[in-house]
């Protein structure tokens, strides 16, 4: 049957002339599928001297042409599509549902015809409908091809007591569109400063100050990354971290799948490792902490372009350290969100996010054997984010967010000496707003 439906798709191909523009569109994807690509390149090519191609044919045209990697032909297409998209809106309102005033507002004046218009300017003057949000995100992956930037900054965070950090991040991404990708390039110098923390269950006190550089080197396409490097070189513990990306589509659904090995951030302890005071009776002088994280995380999303959108994902992953106890921690997260404003120049949307966390053992202590990162047993929170987007002109856009939450966590005692220390359980509820 495969070669029968071949066979047809080539026999349509010889009477090109007299299928109709969307009907073309149609061969074109099935030849493509065959591995038929000049033949299917040759049909987007005729649609201009169709006379019945219209914006969402010329739009077909430019998936086919970018999946060939035509990239002139593609922004051809796009340029097309635009045009007929400005001239016929692809939207939900009739001619019937119009009023004498707005098909006035229709009527194109003479400096306003859009075959007089540039690429770029009808870019920019395209109206916010689902034909032209698709062809202008299409136009995006295509310029980034030949997009690279270096980027910079300054990630500083505190808590009372202690475990400050500096971070300043330096990213150089370099397009190599022979190649289909971009190299990317990154170094982050880190300072971190432990502040005074009590080693647990005793007396003594612990200060470190730790000062490294990691390196990085990856690799991105549109449907995959991978990257390798090194935790901060300086540091009392140093590790190899990387990881691998793979995203597409499943109907109308997106997928992401990662797998990487990455170091846990969130203490002193946990990231560059320290000390074990002299004065406590075990451990003494001994290097401990300096936690990776290994696993897999699932994601899924499902937005077509409309008011709604929904996301989940799925984590598992193994925590390990030098001196530390292994770990689990499974993540289940998932959401949705309102789009209540959807415009081009004007967003402002409204969600809802589930999340649940569960460790296996509650390693959050200073202690050796622990490493100082939070780990509860069952951590759940729902929160509502709020966000609102507005570009004003070309050079100036703002981004304003805010949440409010409501978690709940359950604890066991620390982890001491291969068992939960006298097996507390301790139980909170917080709220939080944040902007």
């Amino acid at each position: 049957e495969d070669d029968d439906a071949q066979q047809l798709a080539l026999y349509l191909y010889s009477e090109k002339q007299a299928v109709s523009s969307r009907q073309s569109m149609e061969l074109a994807l099935i030849l493509m599928e065959y591995g038929y690509q000049s033949e299917s390149i040759a049909l987007v090519e005729m649609l201009k001297q169709k006379q019945d191609s219209d914006a969402i044919d010329y739009r077909d045209g430019m998936a086919v042409a970018m999946e060939g990697k035509e990239w002139s032909l593609a922004k051809s297409m796009a340029h097309h599509a635009l045009i007929e998209n400005a001239i016929n809106p692809q939207n939900d309102v009739t001619i019937a549902e119009l009023t004498d005033d707005d098909a006035l507002d229709l009527e194109l004046k003479p400096s306003e015809d859009p075959k007089e218009e540039n690429l770029r300017e009808l870019y920019n003057n395209a109206d916010d409908n689902w034909l032209t949000r698709n062809v202008k995100s299409d136009l995006d992956r295509i310029y980034g091809r030949d997009q690279g930037y270096i980027s910079f900054g300054v990630d500083y965070s505190a808590r009372d007591g202690g475990n400050k950090s500096v971070q300043v991040p330096i990213e150089a991404i370099i397009p190599m569109s022979e190649y289909y990708g971009h190299l990317q390039l990154r170094a982050d110098v880190v300072h971190l400063n432990s502040g005074d923390i009590d080693y647990y269950p005793s007396n003594e006190t612990m200060s470190e100050k730790n000062t490294g550089t990691a390196f990085g080197i990856g690799w991105l396409t549109d449907s995959w990354s991978a990257d390798i490097g090194t935790t901060p070189v300086g540091f009392d513990q140093q590790n190899i971290v990387g990881g691998l990306n793979l995203s597409g589509d499943l109907g109308d659904v997106g997928w992401k799948a990662t797998l990487s090995r990455r170091a846990e951030t969130s203490s002193t302890l946990s990231y560059a490792g320290m000390t074990v005071p002299n004065g406590v009776k075990e451990h003494q002088d001994e290097e401990w902490g300096g936690v990776m994280k290994t696993g897999v995380n699932l994601g899924g999303s499902y937005d077509l372009g409309g008011s709604v959108g929904y996301w989940a994902s799925a984590q598992f992953y193994t925590m390990t350290g030098t001196g530390v106890e292994d770990n689990t921690r499974l993540g289940l997260l998932g959401g949705t969100y309102w789009k209540i404003i959807n415009e081009n120049d004007r967003r402002l949307s409204l969600g809802l996010n589930l999340m649940y966390l569960n460790y296996d053992k509650n390693l959050s202590e200073y202690a050796y054997g622990n490493g100082g990162y939070y780990s509860p047993q069952k951590y759940t929170s729902v929160s509502i984010p709020v966000n609102y987007y507005e570009r004003l002109n070309d050079g100036f856009s703002y981004l304003i967010s805010g949440s409010v939450s409501n978690s709940w966590t359950e604890e066991d005692g620390p982890y001491i000496d291969g068992s939960p220390n006298g097996a507390i359980v301790i139980s909170g509820v917080w709220r939080d707003i944040a902007m």
